[in-house]
């Protein structure tokens, strides 16, 4: 029972770890962008503005950078989970994860700013918001084709990767000026789909960890059942080794008579 006790409670710590770090990462950037949006001065358009630009923002810019590294511990939380839980794997799901986390990292370091041309820092932030927003719905993708048919996270995949073009292309003429100017809209959606991805590979990586943390329990738990002796067994090996009664008995009879069959009487022939 100590040894049951042991292993459940290792696992259980393993188990718990990487999902607390992955949902408390996401959930933290979550608050931080919603009181950044609150708290942003009003000329700033949630709708035509890219979240970068509220960096800017005198008092709470801050937050910006804050919350993009929360997704950097969101990632990593999924990432470990997925690794412990089997479903990572050593090819392109792994890859895409990892690209995920530097990129998250990148993207909170470097800020943007408001010079033109950018400068390098600038460029930095861009190239790895873009490879962030790129790297999510890949690992999504890979992941639902990956292990099974996973259709919500295929479906998401999809939505993300539309979001992505749709957001990409209202920075160019080609758009119509109404779409132009709802870049921030299909940016803050993008994001909000991104984080609910991320969630997604918490929960199953969360799943899969428990499931086989079980399944090893119950095999522990068989092998100590068939190792331990069984009581009706021992009774029965100490029942055979102890001479019985009735046998004790017939012996001390049949010594008997013998020695008084044996004993020779004075004068009598034996």
């Amino acid at each position: 029972m100590r040894t049951g006790t042991h292993l459940l409670g290792r696992a259980s710590g393993d188990v718990v770890a990487p999902a607390v770090l992955g949902f408390t990462g996401l959930g933290c950037a979550a608050v931080f962008f919603v009181v950044l949006h609150a708290l942003a001065p009003a000329s700033l358009n949630p709708l035509r503005e890219p979240m970068s630009d509220y960096a800017l923002a005198d008092g709470v810019g801050w937050m910006f950078p804050v919350g993009v590294g929360f997704i950097a511990i969101g990632g990593a939380g999924a990432t470990l989970g997925l690794a412990r839980s089997g479903l990572l794997g050593t090819g392109w799901l792994r890859w895409a994860m990892t690209v995920i986390v530097t990129s998250a990292i990148g993207t909170a370091v470097f800020p943007t700013d408001e010079d033109f041309p950018l400068s390098l820092t600038a460029e930095i932030h861009r190239y790895a918001a873009i490879t962030l927003f790129v790297a999510v719905p890949v690992a999504a993708m890979l992941a639902a084709t990956a292990h099974g048919h996973d259709a919500w996270l295929l479906a998401t995949g999809l939505v993300a990767t539309g979001l992505l073009v749709v957001f990409l292309l209202s920075h160019l003429a080609v758009m119509p000026q109404a779409l132009q100017d709802l870049r921030g809209l299909f940016q803050r959606v993008l994001v909000v789909v991104d984080l609910a991805i991320l969630g997604r590979f918490c929960r199953a990586a969360h799943r899969a960890t428990m499931s086989n943390t079980a399944s090893g329990t119950s095999d522990t738990a068989s092998r100590t059942q068939d190792t331990t002796p069984r009581a009706s067994d021992t009774a029965s090996g100490t029942s055979d080794t102890t001479p019985r009664a009735s046998d004790t008995a017939s012996r001390t009879s049949d010594t008997m008579r013998g020695e008084c069959t044996g004993s020779v009487l004075p004068g009598v022939p034996g």
